[in-house]
């Protein structure tokens, strides 16, 4: 899909029963994981969700419909540069890696942008939501993506306060 700030690559998985077509036909539906780098159980749920629909798709029949009706995206970790953070030691670290205090890829979208509560000016702060709205290459890449795909249904897992969002 693109390249993060360190210049890794962020990647997606598309099920479909023509993976190498964009059948403008089919509704797009999205699952992502890991926009928090110490939420590293959201992986695991989407590649759950990958391997669940692969290994089913020959013999449950609503399996192979929503797969043959649907192009299903899943974004296993869309922060690879604040994961490669966690595991090299810093278990707790939430953000990108910008500047080494970080952003909040989930608080730099540009809707609302610095409106809500759940953010901060403070760039040491756990939700620091950056400089200005869309300024991380993380945020640019996912919303990107959702602007060529135009999912009817994006769902974004997240860990540590057991929450799932959703857009409006």
């Amino acid at each position: 899909m693109g390249q993060s700030l360190e210049g890794r690559d962020i990647m997606a998985i598309k099920i479909s029963d023509s993976p190498g077509y964009d059948d403008p036909t089919e509704p797009s539906v999205l699952y992502n994981g890991m926009h928090h780098a110490r939420e590293v159980m959201t992986p695991e749920i989407t590649t759950d969700i990958v391997s669940y629909l692969v290994s089913n798709y020959k013999s449950n029949p609503k399996v192979k419909s929503w797969v043959d009706n649907n192009e299903i995206y899943v974004l296993p970790m869309l922060n690879v540069d604040g994961n490669t953070k966690v595991w090299q030691g810093s278990k707790m670290w939430r953000k990108n890696t910008r500047g080494g205090y970080g952003v909040d890829i989930n608080r730099n979208y540009p809707t609302n942008w610095g409106a809500c509560q759940g953010s901060s000016g403070w760039r040491n702060s756990q939700q620091y939501r950056g400089s200005q709205a869309a300024s991380e290459p993380e945020t640019n890449v996912l919303m990107d993506f959702v602007s060529k795909i135009k999912p009817v249904f994006n769902i974004s897992y997240h860990a540590y306060s057991e929450l799932v969002i959703y857009p409006y």
